[in-house]
């Protein structure tokens, strides 16, 4: 929430930092937790499990984005405690908690705002995948 409270709240034509920003982590999220993938075999992986083929054409600027908007300055502090793939899922339900209109900046898990739903209800150790 950090980096989206410091990105410029200016809004014009054609114009939405921060519009953009809540984007990128939620296009983030959307396009790791859509990519699922069939070995040989016919067994499936992949889902919120922190790997991207930036080379997909349908992840097309998406890696552009995340460097833009600086998002691994935010995991970086965390890398050796959160796999990617728990991040990933954190960033952007922090995202829509922050964007919600239920939020409360004078506590941002009270009651009734989407924040406390996430924390109540978030399942953590996805295993980053390579």
């Amino acid at each position: 929430m950090k980096l989206y409270d410091q990105t410029d709240a200016t809004v014009s034509p054609n114009n939405n930092p921060r519009g953009h920003f809540a984007g990128c982590v939620l296009r983030l999220a959307g396009h790791d937790f859509m990519d699922y993938r069939k070995d040989s075999s016919g067994k499936v992986s992949g889902g919120s499990d922190g790997c991207i083929n930036f080379l997909d054409p349908d992840n097309a600027g998406l890696l552009d984005c995340i460097v833009n908007n600086k998002l691994q300055t935010a995991y970086e502090p965390l890398c050796s405690v959160v796999s990617l793939a728990d991040f990933v899922v954190i960033a952007a339900e922090a995202m829509m908690a922050r964007t919600a209109t239920s939020y409360n900046s004078a506590n941002i898990f009270a009651s009734g705002t989407l924040a406390a739903t996430f924390l109540a209800n978030f399942k953590y150790g996805r295993i980053t995948s390579t």
